[in-house]
């Protein structure tokens, strides 16, 4: 049961099977080797990877050991996962390679497997050993380049994006609004993660809507703070418990009047709509002075 992955103050384990079928252990395959560090479950969603698929690696980043192998199971396999660029640089940042992971596609005996403690359990708590996991890797994908601090302010805006979680079908207003008034915009599914990491790192005011783009602020002590647009009236609780533990000064605001506009549609599992996006955008703008 220990590597069940759970969520919430109630340990939801949200449909997940925690009883195996049983095996005939002379059906099974043997493990190539006697011993393996369990890594949890891949997410290929980077904000969903950050605060799911990290949470036992504190351990490895601990051990420093290049030969350990660490075992993970998710959609595809390791070679489909390596495929995407989050992924390969922050388990780099850990010496992770690709031939450290390891996917079994079928019952397999493993010898010992240690199964570290998640450092991190969605909507639930959150352990100094997985900001330290974070930091470290901020700090090794960041290293060598170049940092100013820049008063210029920010929004991270969703409006590129192609699916998602979800979307704010007129963000568009805000955007143009804010680009007008000087605000700089930038894309981040579109910048590599160094360049996202370095904007926590530099910028004075960062603002958004609430997403997984914020969550890249627990790789770094965030030198400014975060003004965060959240499209409900409770926003997760997981911005609470990152900004806690890395020390970031957020800031959540409340447009009443977001509803939503569909669901399930356009890539995007829900899509919501502001009531007045020129007023919450010089709303912004005002907090943004402030």
């Amino acid at each position: 049961m220990d590597t069940v992955d759970r969520h919430g103050p109630d340990a939801n384990t949200d449909g997940q099977v925690l009883i195996a079928e049983q095996v005939v252990l002379q059906d099974c395959a043997i493990s190539p080797e006697r011993s393996y560090v369990y890594g949890g479950v891949i997410s290929l969603h980077y904000g969903h990877f950050i605060v799911n698929s990290l949470s036992r690696l504190w351990h490895h980043s601990r051990q420093c050991n290049a030969s350990l192998r660490v075992l993970f199971h998710g959609p595809g396999n390791p070679d489909i996962w390596f495929e995407r660029p989050f992924l390969r640089e922050m388990f780099a940042a850990i010496g992770i390679a690709r031939e450290n992971v390891i996917a079994f596609d079928r019952p397999t005996k493993i010898s010992l497997l240690e199964i570290p403690h998640p450092s991190f359990q969605e909507q639930h708590y959150i352990s100094k050993a997985f900001t330290e996991l974070c930091n470290r890797i901020g700090r090794h994908i960041i290293e060598g380049m170049d940092m100013s601090r820049n008063d210029r302010p920010v929004y991270l805006s969703k409006t590129a994006m192609t699916s998602g979680v979800g979307r704010v079908v007129n963000e568009i207003v805000i955007e143009n609004v804010l680009r007008s008034a000087g605000v700089e915009i930038f894309y981040p599914e579109t910048l590599r993660l160094s360049d996202q990491i370095r904007i926590f790192s530099e910028r004075s005011t960062v603002v958004g809507i609430t997403g997984s783009s914020l969550h890249t602020s627990a790789f770094i002590p965030p030198y400014g703070r975060i003004i965060a647009l959240s499209p409900t009236d409770r926003p997760n609780s997981n911005f609470a418990l990152l900004d806690a533990a890395n020390g970031t000064r957020s800031e959540y605001y409340y447009a009443h009047g977001t509803r939503v506009v569909a669901d399930g549609k356009d890539r995007f599992l829900t899509n919501l709509e502001l009531c007045n996006p020129e007023a919450i955008a010089r709303d912004l703008l005002s907090l943004i002075s402030s």
